[in-house]
């Protein structure tokens, strides 16, 4: 994750292939390849690495997290909902899990659990200034929304939680 947020994306997913042609079971390599085709925006790919972290490790938070964003990108929350739900019960003490969570939550016009969603995360991290853009005194009624990207490669996804169908660096 470290040669992809400084831009050598490229060369994390040389290392990537190269750690998954040597073992292809450990999810970690999946996850951060993932990470590596979200940075060069090849959404598809970053798709396929998720699920395939999702199917070597059903609860990795990172990977349910980033799969998750990918569907909002995609139009499809409803279907990131239960994502964020086990990244943010697997890793209960990552603020933007339950920030995203709330997020998407918010998009669906669900606002007492995008409201509740909010307040786990300013528990965790009272500073995070998105969270507190994104809700005010009346409720979850702010110009933050989802951003959504259709076209990310995410349709017909297999991954658990998946209607319908069988994140540290988050």
């Amino acid at each position: 994750m470290v040669w992809t947020t400084m831009g050598r994306a490229d060369e994390a997913l040389e290392l990537h292939d190269k750690a998954i042609r040597l073992n292809p079971d450990i999810p970690e390599f999946h996850c951060r390849r993932g990470n590596a085709f979200f940075a060069l925006q090849r959404w598809s790919e970053a798709c396929a690495d998720y699920e395939q972290t999702l199917r070597l490790d059903p609860l990795h938070a990172e990977a349910h997290f980033n799969l998750a964003n990918l569907l909002v990108q995609d139009a499809r929350t409803e279907d990131a909902l239960p994502h964020y739900a086990i990244a943010a019960r697997v890793r209960p003490d990552v603020a933007m899990n339950w920030y995203h969570w709330g997020l998407a939550c918010e998009a669906l016009g669900q606002t007492s659990e995008a409201l509740a969603h909010y307040r786990r995360a300013l528990e965790i991290q009272p500073t995070l200034f998105d969270i507190h853009s994104a809700k005010n005194t009346a409720g979850v009624e702010s110009g933050a929304r989802c951003e959504t990207r259709p076209g990310t490669g995410c349709e017909g996804s297999d991954s658990p939680g998946s209607k319908g169908k069988a994140g540290e660096g988050f």
